[in-house]
């Protein structure tokens, strides 16, 4: 029934592709930049799967809020991720850190959004 579906409601792809380019207009932030500046790490896949899994739960879709890409730098291709706004709020709530400048800003997070 799926299948039946999407082969007659299938869009144009030019309509497609104008709709996957204005999804990658949200994405402004790259996991790696916030990660690097926040925790000094380049281990981010937990972090992008823990965003991911509190996505899933609330209902939001994951497509809107996270890509993977590859970017390149001289130690070659690296996989990276592009976050929408949400989702990189969402990171910077769910970072674990003794680091007091870093629960300032989770804190000051979560008052702006009045939680």
């Amino acid at each position: 029934m799926i299948v039946e579906y999407y082969t007659y409601h299938r869009l144009n792809p030019v309509i497609e592709s104008f709709t996957e380019r204005i999804n990658e207009l949200k994405y402004r932030y790259y996991a790696s930049d916030l990660l690097n500046r926040l925790m000094q790490t380049e281990d981010f896949d937990f972090h992008i799967r823990r965003a991911i899994a509190i996505l899933k739960l609330t209902g939001t879709p994951v497509q809107n809020h996270i890509t993977c890409i590859y970017r390149s730098d001289e130690g070659g291709i690296q996989r990276d991720w592009k976050l929408s706004e949400l989702a990189c709020n969402l990171m910077i709530i769910s970072i674990p850190s003794n680091d007091e400048e870093i629960q300032n800003l989770q804190r000051a997070l979560l008052d702006y959004l009045e939680i």
